[in-house]
């Protein structure tokens, strides 16, 4: 994988011998409808021109798109299961995998090697499977 780069409020730029641009819809598009569409093509271009406007004239030559499960408040989930002995949640990074995996990973490496620091409590206590769900959606 490429060096990353933040580009904009939510753009990556994953430097590779080419450039891919991750940027997600500006406001979420909440719903049930299990169909994917890309009723945000629109709202990201506008967004990507904005940050960058020497992309106007570019040509895409790939889109891809999908849904993807995630936690009631769009943030994910980590930490130990209180019930199931040895089990660890790294879980629900709502499509943000190449941005928080590697982080993600780091903490778990040292949650089973018991080298917790107190940085990684803050973290497992923010993204616990046990919070409350309610209110207002993290990332996204």
């Amino acid at each position: 994988m490429g060096r990353r780069r933040l580009v904009g409020r939510d753009i990556i730029q994953i430097r590779t011998k080419k450039t891919s641009l991750c940027p997600p819809p500006a406001l979420p598009i909440l719903g049930t409808d299990p169909k994917e569409t890309s009723v945000f093509l629109p709202q990201v271009v506008k967004r990507m021109v904005e940050l960058m406007p020497r992309l106007k004239n570019i040509r895409v030559k790939r889109v891809w798109r999908s849904l993807y499960p995630m936690p009631p408040d769009g943030s994910p989930i980590l930490g130990r299961n209180r019930d199931v002995q040895s089990l660890i949640h790294a879980t629900g990074m709502c499509g943000q995998g190449f941005m928080l995996g590697p982080g993600m990973g780091e903490i778990v490496a040292r949650m089973i090697t018991h080298q917790s620091t107190d940085n990684d409590n803050r973290v497992l206590d923010e993204y616990t499977l046990y919070r409350e769900f309610g209110g207002e959606k993290g990332l996204q």
